[in-house]
């Protein structure tokens, strides 16, 4: 093997470490940056808000910033009422509050379509939204939010997305997301939100259509919480096990040509 093949090799190696190195130590690296949630922080994550979501959600988070109608008109999603408590991104069960790493997932991460990513910010300027937001609702004063169990996922396989297509339908999956998973179901035109707005189901062929992320965790996750204010219910307690969640998930994924 020549020197140039064993230089473009170990450049190859160490670019994969790098890589995978950054996926895993992300996650921790923020919550390292996390700050003491007190009254600075708050008024901190207050003047971030200010700067970059008031257009949105408004200047007392209502929702109704100057430019909230024209992103989507009487379509769902507008942007999130702070001060309603309710929120639908989260791994969370039904109407429970999210926990502060779903709202910094959300704010990182963005809503495909809808909302940009954030993750330009500093983390520690996350967090400090993170406060801020929580404090334009009483009820996270008291809220103890409890995050799912993701359990172990199951490897795609041919019989495991045979067993979430069979799963897909015995679950009236279809009935809204329709037989491809286009979100063409028959229910899917009458569909509306918790304020009355039209929404529509995910066209589960396109991972971009996924709000709440198109990971196998992420969609695990909505799956077993469902999406809080929408049509999409909880499936806790209709699959019979985690491992029947994680061949739906399988499936799912599937129908985009991923695994």
């Amino acid at each position: 093997m020549s020197r140039i093949v064993n230089v473009i090799i170990r450049a190859v190696s160490v670019t994969a470490i790098v890589l995978v190195t950054g996926i895993l130590t992300t996650a921790a690296f923020a919550q390292s940056a996390k700050p003491e949630e007190n009254a600075e922080n708050v008024a901190a994550g207050k003047a971030v808000y200010d700067k970059t979501c008031v257009h949105c959600h408004g200047a007392v988070g209502k929702g109704d910033g100057s430019v909230a109608y024209f992103l989507s008109g009487n379509m769902a999603p507008h942007p999130r009422d702070f001060t309603a408590g309710v929120y639908r991104f989260k791994s969370t069960i039904a109407e429970e509050l999210p926990t502060d790493g779903d709202l910094f997932r959300t704010i990182t991460r963005g809503v495909p379509g809808f909302m940009p990513t954030y993750s330009g910010l500093a983390p520690q300027q996350r967090w400090q939204l993170v406060y801020y937001i929580k404090s334009l609702f009483p009820g996270f004063a008291t809220a103890e939010p409890k995050p799912i169990e993701l359990g172990t996922p199951v490897a795609s396989s041919m019989t495991s997305i045979s067993r979430g297509g069979i799963l897909f339908e015995d679950l009236g999956c279809s009935g809204c997301h329709g037989a491809n998973g286009m979100g063409d179901g028959e229910l899917a035109a009458d569909l509306e939100d918790d304020i009355s707005f039209k929404i529509m189901p995910a066209n589960l062929t396109m991972l971009n259509s996924l709000k709440n992320g198109s990971s196998k965790d992420d969609i695990y996750r909505t799956i077993m919480t469902g999406i809080n204010g929408t049509p999409m219910p909880s499936f806790e307690d209709t699959v019979d096990s985690k491992d029947d969640a994680w061949h739906l998930v399988n499936f799912i994924l599937s129908l985009s040509g991923s695994k």
